[in-house]
């Protein structure tokens, strides 16, 4: 059963992961027009350097982090499910962050997470369970190393073609 939230919640979510994304210089967020697709935002990795290395974000805000995730940090298994339907069909990674529009913090998981395979070839893994960790500068440099490693990949298996 979904909780009612306040109107403005998923708002307020949406800015806080739009603030915590733009701390990182090489990073520009987009919106996305149509958000019944299981992403709300766009992310720009690296401006003109590197252009089309992107990755989708999804939202998701409540008045408590509870109605979100587990006290284990998993996202609640249906809203999982839910989300993983919705993108199982993209061709980059996509991120869910789960934000607390009450205190201003927030958790990640990837929804669709950068792989490269034992020989070094790309691929998007759906996993079982959406595993969230705390956000910080560290956790948004990973998300930026771990897309950009996998665009990397897919760099190297063409040239080696």
């Amino acid at each position: 059963m979904t909780e009612k939230q306040p109107w403005y919640v998923g708002e307020r979510g949406e800015h806080i992961v739009i603030m915590l994304l733009t701390r990182i210089p090489a990073l520009r967020v987009t919106e996305v027009g149509e958000r019944d697709h299981g992403i709300d935002f766009f992310v720009h990795i690296g401006g003109g350097e590197a252009p089309g290395r992107i990755f989708g974000v999804n939202v998701k805000a409540a008045t408590s982090m509870q109605t979100l995730v587990n006290s284990h940090g998993l996202l609640r298994a249906s809203r999982a499910r839910h989300l993983q339907r919705l993108v199982k069909s993209y061709t980059f990674p996509i991120g869910l962050f789960a934000v607390d529009a009450t205190d201003g913090t927030a958790r990640f998981g990837w929804l669709l997470a950068p792989a490269i395979s034992p020989l070094g070839g790309r691929r998007l893994h759906p996993p079982e369970r959406v595993d969230t960790i705390p956000v910080n500068d560290d956790t948004l440099e990973q998300i930026v190393n771990d897309v950009s490693a996998w665009y990397d990949a897919s760099s190297s298996t063409a040239k080696a073609l």
